[in-house]
C-alpha cells in the first residue's frame, strides 16, 4: 500500500471516531440535563413554603393528636380515681369493722369482771382461790340446785351468799334467792365444787348451825338427781342444772329428783 493510501485511511478512521464521540456526547447531554433539572426542582419543592391548606391540615392533625392525648389522660385519671375510691372504701369498711368489734369487745369486757386476782373489798378476800370480783362473770355461767337436811330437818339456804353486803363484789359462787339455786359464774370454765360454796358460806356470810358436821364427810349421804352417790360432798363438782341433796343423820328423807328452773337459767 502506498503512503498516500495509508494517510487517507487514517484520516477516515479519525473522522469516524470523532463523529461517533460527538453523537455520544450529544445523546448523554440531554439525559444529564434532565437529571440535574429534576434534582433542582425537587430541591426547590422542599424549600418552598407550605400553602395555607397544608398549614390548616397540619394544624388539624396536631389538634386531633392533642384531643387523643387528652382522652387518654382522662381515661387514665378516671382509672386512678376509681382505684383510689375503691381503696378508700375498703379502708373505711375495715376501720368501721374494727371500731365496732373494739366497742363490742370493750362492752363485753365491761360486763364481766376481769379475773385479775385483785381483792376488790378487803372484807371479802379469796376463798379456796375463788375471788370476789366487782362484777359478775359471764364467761362460764351455770346453775345448780342444793337441798340440805340435818337430823331429818331441811336447812334454809339464804339469799346473798357470796355477795358483799354493800354489793361491792360477787364471789364466783353465790346465791341471789333463797330457793337453793347456786350461781356458778367463773371467768373461764373450771371445776368448782360444793365444798367451795360451803366454805364461802361459812367463812364470810353466816356461822353455820352445822359447822361441826361439815368437819368430816362421815355421817353424810349424797344424792345427785335423786340418785345416791359415794362421792365426798366437798369434792362434788358442780354441773349445769345439777340437783343435789345432802343429808346428815337423815335416813328417811326423800331426795330431790328435779327442779323447776326459771327461764334463762
Amino acid at each position: 500500500m502506498s503512503k498516500q493510501t495509508s494517510r487517507q485511511t487514517s484520516k477516515q478512521r479519525q473522522s469516524a471516531n470523532k463523529q461517533s464521540n460527538n453523537q455520544t456526547s450529544k445523546q448523554a447531554s440531554p439525559a444529564n440535563k434532565q437529571i440535574v433539572s429534576g434534582s433542582v426542582k425537587q430541591s426547590n419543592s422542599a424549600n418552598k413554603p407550605l400553602t395555607r391548606q397544608a398549614m390548616k391540615q397540619e394544624r388539624r392533625q396536631e389538634e386531633r393528636q392533642r384531643q387523643l392525648n387528652a382522652q387518654r389522660r382522662a381515661v387514665r385519671n378516671k382509672r386512678i380515681l376509681m382505684g383510689s375510691l375503691i381503696t378508700a372504701a375498703v379502708l373505711l369498711v375495715a376501720t368501721v369493722s374494727f371500731v365496732v368489734y373494739s366497742n363490742m369487745h370493750n362492752a363485753s369486757a365491761q360486763n364481766q369482771a376481769t379475773p385479775s386476782e385483785q381483792v376488790v373489798n378487803p372484807a371479802y378476800p379469796p376463798v379456796d382461790g375463788i375471788y370476789c370480783d366487782a362484777l359478775e362473770q359471764t364467761a362460764y355461767h351455770i346453775h345448780a340446785h342444793l337441798t340440805i337436811y340435818i337430823d331429818g330437818k331441811q336447812v334454809a339456804i339464804p339469799q346473798g351468799i357470796g355477795i358483799a353486803s354493800d354489793q361491792s363484789c360477787f364471789y364466783w359462787l353465790h346465791t341471789h334467792t333463797s330457793d337453793g339455786v347456786i350461781h356458778i359464774e367463773f371467768p373461764k370454765q373450771g371445776s368448782p365444787t360444793l365444798g367451795n360454796f360451803l366454805d364461802i358460806w361459812e367463812q364470810h356470810f353466816q356461822q353455820l348451825g352445822f359447822h361441826n358436821e361439815l368437819a368430816s364427810s362421815a355421817g353424810w349421804t349424797i344424792y345427785v338427781d335423786g340418785k345416791k352417790v359415794t362421792s365426798n360432798f366437798n369434792q362434788l363438782v358442780l354441773q349445769p342444772h345439777q340437783v343435789i341433796t345432802i343429808a346428815y343423820n337423815s335416813p328417811n328423807i326423800t331426795p330431790d329428783t328435779s327442779f323447776n328452773w326459771p327461764a334463762g337459767e
